[in-house]
C-alpha cells in the first residue's frame, strides 16, 4: 500500500474524528496538528495542574483518531472471529506495532527524573488521597514511581482476613460488568462470544473455568494501582501476554465532558467487555484448594504496563499483592472457577477499594 493512501486515509480519519465537534479536537485541524500532539507525547509531563480530567483528555485524543474507520483498518482485530487466523488479537499489524512501540517510549520517559516535575500538583489535589500512601525519603524520582506507589499499613484492610469464604476487592475500581462463562468457556456480551482460552493465552487451565464467573473492574487515573488475591491460595501460574495496546474511544452529547467544560461533544473511553483479550497484560491463577481463580491486570492504551511481583509456588494469604500497573489505564479480571459458587455483591458502577467484601465463595 502507498506511502499516499495511507496520509489520505489518516487524513481523513482527522476529519470524521474533528466532525464530532469536541472540545477535546479543537486543537487539531489536521493531521499535521495530530502528529506533532503525539510527538509532544513522548516527552509530556503530567499534571494535575491543567484540568481536572487532563491526563484522561490527552491519552483519549491520541486514540479518537486511531479508533476512526479509515485507520482502524490498518490495526489488528479487537474482535473474536470464526476464522481461527483472524481472531488473534495479540498478532501486530503494522500500525499496531507502531502503537506497542510509541507507548514504550512514553514508558521510558515515565521512567525519568524529568517526568516527576509537577508531581506537587498531585500532593495538593483531594482527589489522590496522598495521606494514604508511603512517600518514599526524598519524595518518588519518576512518575511511575508515584503511579505504582504503595499504600500505607492500614489504609486498605482486608475484609475477614482469615475467613477465604469472604472475597475481597483485588484493586481500587469501578465495578463495570459480571457474565457467566459457559460451558464450552466463551463470555458473551453484546451478541459476541470471547472465548477464555484466548484470554488467558492458552493457559493448561483455561477449560477449568467452564461454567464459571467473569467479571471486571475499571481503575481510574487517581486509584491505587496495585492488584492484591482476593482469596488465599498457591500460584499456579504468573507470566505476562503480550498483546495490543487498545482504547475506545467514541464522542457523546453530554453536559460535561472529561475537561470538565459543559458545552460540546464528550470523548469518553467505552469500557466495555472485549478489549481486555486483546490487551498486553498479566495471569495470576491462584489455587484455593476448593477451586481456581484467575486475576488478571490488563493494561490499556499509553503505556499499558503491567509489572508481576507473584512467583509461581508462592503460598499467599488473602491481600496479598500480586502486581502493579505502571502509567496507562487499567483494568481488573476475575474469573472463577464452578465449584467455588461464588456470589458477587457489587453494584454495577460503583467504586470499591482494594480489601473491602465484594462476595462469597466456598472457599474454606
Amino acid at each position: 500500500m502507498s506511502d499516499s493512501k495511507r496520509r489520505n486515509d489518516f487524513e481523513e480519519a482527522i476529519t470524521t474524528a474533528r466532525a464530532h465537534n469536541t472540545t477535546e479536537m479543537q486543537d487539531i485541524q489536521c493531521l499535521e496538528d495530530y502528529l506533532r500532539f503525539i510527538n509532544d507525547q513522548l516527552h509530556w509531563i503530567p499534571s494535575k495542574a491543567a484540568r481536572p480530567k487532563d491526563i484522561l483528555s490527552r491519552i483519549c485524543k491520541v486514540w479518537f483518531v486511531l479508533d476512526q474507520p479509515s485507520v482502524a483498518a490498518y490495526q489488528g482485530p479487537t474482535r473474536p472471529s470464526s476464522e481461527p487466523e483472524k481472531s488473534q488479537c495479540d498478532k501486530l499489524t503494522w500500525l499496531s506495532d507502531w502503537i506497542v512501540r510509541f507507548s514504550k517510549e512514553i514508558g521510558r520517559f515515565m521512567d525519568s527524573p524529568a517526568s516527576a516535575a509537577s508531581l506537587d500538583t498531585f500532593r495538593a489535589s483531594p482527589a489522590y488521597n496522598i495521606e494514604d500512601y508511603i512517600e518514599p525519603r526524598g519524595g518518588w524520582r519518576t512518575f511511575n514511581e508515584f503511579f505504582c506507589r504503595n499504600v500505607k499499613s492500614g489504609r486498605r484492610p482486608i475484609a475477614a482476613i482469615g475467613d477465604d469464604s469472604v472475597l475481597t476487592c483485588p484493586a481500587d475500581f469501578a465495578f463495570e460488568e459480571l457474565h457467566p462463562v459457559s460451558a464450552d468457556s466463551t463470555v458473551t456480551t453484546k451478541g459476541l462470544k470471547w472465548p477464555i482460552a484466548q484470554l488467558l493465552d492458552d493457559s493448561l487451565y483455561k477449560k477449568r473455568f467452564a461454567n464459571g464467573t467473569w467479571l471486571h473492574g475499571f481503575l481510574d487515573v487517581n486509584d491505587y494501582h496495585r492488584v492484591h488475591a482476593p482469596v488465599g491460595g498457591t500460584v499456579l501460574e504468573a507470566r505476562t501476554i503480550v498483546g495490543r495496546n487498545y482504547m475506545q474511544v467514541y464522542a457523546t452529547a453530554a453536559q460535561t465532558n472529561i475537561l470538565g467544560d459543559t458545552a460540546g461533544a464528550v470523548l469518553s473511553v467505552r469500557n466495555e467487555t472485549g478489549y481486555q483479550f486483546c490487551q498486553a497484560r498479566g495471569l495470576i491463577v491462584l489455587d484455593t484448594g476448593a477451586g481456581l481463580v484467575a486475576v488478571l491486570p490488563v493494561g490499556m492504551a499509553t503505556v499499558s504496563s503491567v509489572i508481576l511481583t507473584a512467583d509461581v509456588g508462592a503460598q499467599l494469604h488473602k491481600g496479598e499483592e500480586l502486581a502493579y500497573f505502571q502509567f496507562g489505564g487499567s483494568d481488573v479480571v476475575l474469573i472463577f472457577e464452578e465449584r467455588l459458587k461464588v456470589d458477587i455483591t457489587m453494584e454495577r458502577g460503583q467504586h470499591y477499594r482494594m480489601g473491602v467484601e465484594i462476595g462469597h465463595c466456598k472457599c474454606s
